[in-house]
């Protein structure tokens, strides 16, 4: 009979198992498959029961890894099999984290079972849909426990998963608790054998057997550890208990970087130097130093480094290999622990994040079947889970439109985003103004896994802008009213300046008829009648006859220049009417219904609204200049264009006027942009302070007494209507200011 033990491993495990027994060079273990039949009951197979008769005959003893004897008595003893689990799942995985899973509703299956599923499901008499039907009423999804010993696992689960019309999911959990759990068996049966050999191999197997159970228990709990600190306390209990160091320390790393330390005794603190030698890079994973009587740990993750453990002058030296192999053997272990801590703390505060969001968020899968709400959701539409998902899916609960929900479904089934505002149903189906954002979730493969929406409320949000909207409507038509007021008021000011001049010709030519020598004309006639019949002796010898024809020539000459000045007046007088004529016929021009768009050449609106501010501006002693690019008409509103350029012609001259300076200029500027026509307005008056310019064209702003802060504000607005901008821009107080007002052509 060899010397050997016999583990009866179900052949979905067979990999796992020769792997494990290669890698620990397990030359006395012997591994019997036995036919994967997880259908079978235990107290009915009779194969099994032959197998195992022909193992005890041939081995020294037999133990079992899995669940199908768990009623097959001891040889010896009569009772049950040593060591049998409740569930094959338990031997790649702690007891707990296979209950919680099955509790969540994944059926579990490992990378053996998964190679012959269809076999399996073929033995099962299953064909597809009564496959789908039978893992439709028994689970929600497929959790791979993936071992790694099969490179094609991955593609035998999208397989499965597809085959049976249920989400699948990939855990990789590695080979630490099947070889511990595998090891654990064979030490025990080599605790026996040398027990019966031995005392002194029996003590050092019942150290080792002991050191491994409490391993064992404390990798079991830490399974269930939702924190990292938690985990950090319960390695540095087990490396405590196991080796009874003077001194533990743990130091995690984030991101390369190491963190706050942890200790045993809590005062053992080091030093900071020594602290960043642990720390560095090029810390090996494992060492014993001879001078510590000790050894260090690195826990590395699939992302680095996510911690290092150092032990110092544990109690029995002698031992220092044994513990080092044993915590080399249950490294993968530890940071799997703490990354699924890691991860844990991380969901939970992505889980109360969502939780306290106050915009609803709702999953789905990739079937479209909504599944998780969080709390605002729910108060968002009145619906649970299971009513938003009806009978009819969530496009016939939700969306008011359901084509509109086809459209959001189908851009995110093709892995891109949505982005949008859609019409939804509460529970009473009131119609709700939902921003929404949707996008599909991907595993490490680019797999959809499921559907995330985002919603927004934004109904309130609409009906203000709607009310805003009417709002500014009134205003504008309120901007284009006052405007039109400010334009008639200058065109009043410039009629009355030429009415002036008006008054001034009529008052010269009456001045000028006043003093006219005509009367002087009636005493010639007057004389000449007098001497009608002796005129040529009274001309050639009356001293006053003599003097008439030398009088006459003088009242002519006064005469024609009195004619000459009246008619120039009258010409002055017509020019001026005239002008009052253009003003009037230049502001019933611009009356005009707001919104109408027509062709406008640019640069006579610009001229225009320098005509209408022409007194004011000579008044002050304003100096103009005029910088005009060569323009192409384009299409506007000429009133709103005309508006605004009167009132920025208008503060310039007040920004002119209250500097006090001698020489108050203003240039008027016209260029053509890209695809746009940008007029300036330029002055060296008052400036303007860095912290006016930010609100200059807030409603209500101004820094004039007599002000209303009305004309930027209605010009900004007037601008963005026409689909362009107003801005400002000055360096400063006492350095002038350039307003741009920016039109597309």
């Amino acid at each position: 009979m060899p010397d050997k033990l016999a583990i009866l491993v179900c052949e979905s495990f067979r990999h796992e198992a020769a792997k494990v027994v290669a890698a620990e060079a397990l030359d006395d273990v012997a591994i019997v498959l036995l036919p994967a039949r997880c259908h079978w009951a235990a107290e009915s197979s009779p194969e099994i029961e032959a197998r195992l008769k022909e193992c005890r005959a041939t081995f020294a003893d037999v133990e079992v890894l899995g669940c199908v004897l768990s009623r097959v008595p001891d040889r010896e003893s009569g009772r049950p099999l040593r060591s049998r689990l409740a569930l094959c799942f338990d031997a790649v995985l702690d007891r707990s984290v296979v209950q919680t899973y099955i509790d969540s509703g994944a059926y579990l299956v490992t990378p053996g079972w998964l190679a012959g599923w269809r076999q399996m499901l073929k033995d099962w008499k299953f064909d597809q849909v009564t496959a789908q039907a039978f893992f439709a009423e028994s689970a929600t999804r497929i959790v791979l426990l993936d071992t790694g010993v099969d490179p094609k696992s991955g593609e035998h689960l999208t397989a499965f998963s597809e085959f049976v019309n249920l989400p699948a999911e990939n855990v990789r959990i590695g080979l630490d608790h099947f070889r511990e759990t595998l090891l654990a068996k064979v030490l025990a049966w080599r605790l026996r054998q040398a027990q019966a050999n031995h005392d002194s191999t029996t003590n050092q197997a019942s150290r080792a057997l002991a050191d491994h159970a409490m391993t064992f228990d404390v990798l079991s709990q830490m399974s269930g550890l939702m924190q990292e600190q938690q985990v950090i306390n319960r390695i540095l209990d087990l490396f405590t208990t196991l080796c009874a160091p003077s001194r533990a320390i743990y130091i995690p790393f984030t991101d390369g970087k190491p963190g706050t330390a942890s200790l045993q005794p809590p005062d053992a603190a080091p030093a900071p130097e020594e602290v960043a030698a642990l720390a560095s890079p090029t810390t090996e994973e494992a060492d014993a130093p001879a001078e510590t009587d000790g050894f260090s740990l690195v826990l590395e993750g699939r992302n680095g480094r996510l911690g290092l453990l150092r032990l110092d002058h544990i109690a029995f030296p002698e031992y220092t290999n044994h513990y080092l192999n044993l915590a080399l053997s249950i490294r993968h272990v530890l940071a799997l622990a703490v990354e699924n801590a890691r991860h844990a703390e991380r969901l939970l505060y992505f889980q109360r994040a969502v939780d306290s969001s106050s915009d609803g968020i709702g999953m789905s899968t990739p079937q479209g079947r909504h599944f998780y709400q969080n709390k605002a959701f729910t108060a968002l539409y009145g619906l649970t889970a299971r009513e938003v998902d009806g009978t009819q899916g969530p496009l016939a609960t939700v969306y008011a439109d359901e084509q509109v929900g086809r459209e959001v479904f189908a851009t995110i089934m093709k892995g891109d985003s949505y982005l949008g505002e859609v019409k939804m149903l509460d529970k009473a189906r009131h119609v709700l103004d939902i921003l929404l954002r949707a996008y599909a979730l991907k595993n490490e493969d680019g797999r959809i896994v499921g559907f995330v929406g985002i919603h927004t409320n934004i109904t309130e949000r609409k009906q203000a802008e709607a009310r805003f909207d009417e709002a500014h409507h009134q205003l504008l038509e309120v901007s284009r009213l006052a405007g039109m007021a400010e334009i008639a008021t200058n065109v009043l000011h410039n009629v009355g300046n030429v009415l002036n001049s008006v008054n001034t010709s009529a008052s010269v030519v009456m001045g000028s008829l006043q003093r006219s020598k005509v009367s002087s004309l009636d005493k010639v006639v007057t004389l000449l009648r007098a001497h009608e019949g002796d005129l040529g002796i009274f001309l050639a010898s009356d001293p006053q006859g003599k003097q008439l024809p030398a009088y006459l020539a003088q009242l002519s000459a006064h005469l024609l220049a009195d004619q000459a000045a009246t008619l120039k007046e009258l010409g002055l007088l017509r020019e001026n009417i005239e002008h009052i004529k253009e003003i009037v016929a230049m502001q019933q021009s611009y009356a005009k219904v707001s919104g109408l768009r027509e062709g406008i050449n640019i640069r006579e609106v610009v001229e225009d609204s320098l005509r209408m501010n022409l007194g004011s501006l000579s008044r002050h002693g304003v100096e103009v200049t005029r910088e005009f690019e060569d323009v192409p008409p384009m299409n506007g509103e000429r009133h709103k264009i005309l508006q605004i350029l009167v009132n920025l012609v208008r503060n310039a001259k007040h920004a002119c006027d209250d500097s006090g300076r001698a020489d108050k200029r203003l240039i008027v500027r016209v260029e053509n942009g890209e695809a746009r026509v940008r007029i300036s307005v330029i002055d060296n008056g008052v400036g303007i302070p860095a912290e006016n310019l930010i609100r200059i064209f807030n409603h209500g702003f101004t820094t004039r007494k007599s002000g209303h802060g009305f004309g930027l504000h209605s010009g900004a607005l007037a601008a963005q209507e026409m689909g362009g901008s107003l801005t400002a821009y000055s360096a400063g107080p006492d350095q002038g200011a350039t307003f741009t007002l920016e039109l597309p052509r």
